[in-house]
């Protein structure tokens, strides 16, 4: 269900959550935002939207590694970005990322699900009217970068 939402407190939740599972890695998370951004969204699915973004940051990037989650309003959309120092992935495999069951290293699949995830958080992110993009480094990291407009444009 749409309705105006503190998207700030739902991130907070969720850096917190995640903290607990990158310190179990060594890696440092740091968050940053807005003190408040308030949206039209629906809050349980931009809290998936953070889970699956903050699962594979942390299922990505190896022990001392290092994420940085953040969230800021600018002009009339939140920006929303999580960056790891993680694997990163290859320029050829990006466009395919948020296809459904598609897998960039496939000798990982059996440990890390069936491909999912991405394609349902671009779902979230599309039937918000907002944007999901990818920038990578093979070896430096990745970024995943959403943009939701402030109020549903219906």
């Amino acid at each position: 269900e749409i309705r105006k939402t503190d998207i700030i407190n739902i991130a907070q939740d969720a850096a917190r959550e995640f903290l607990v599972k990158s310190q179990a890695k060594d890696i440092e998370l740091v968050f940053y935002s807005d003190p408040s951004v308030v949206i039209d969204c629906d809050k349980t699915q931009m809290r998936e939207l953070f889970n699956i973004v903050l699962d594979n940051a942390v299922k990505y990037t190896n022990r001392s590694g290092s994420i940085v989650f953040t969230v800021k309003k600018i002009d009339r959309d939140v920006k929303i970005s999580v960056s790891d120092s993680g694997f990163g992935m290859p320029k050829e495999e990006l466009p395919y990322i948020f296809d459904r069951f598609y897998q960039i290293n496939k000798s990982r699949s059996s440990k890390h699900g069936f491909g999912l995830g991405l394609s349902i958080a671009k779902s979230i992110v599309e039937s918000h009217k907002g944007k999901i993009a990818v920038e990578s480094q093979l070896g430096k990291g990745s970024t995943f970068t959403v943009y939701l407009p402030i109020s549903y444009p219906g």
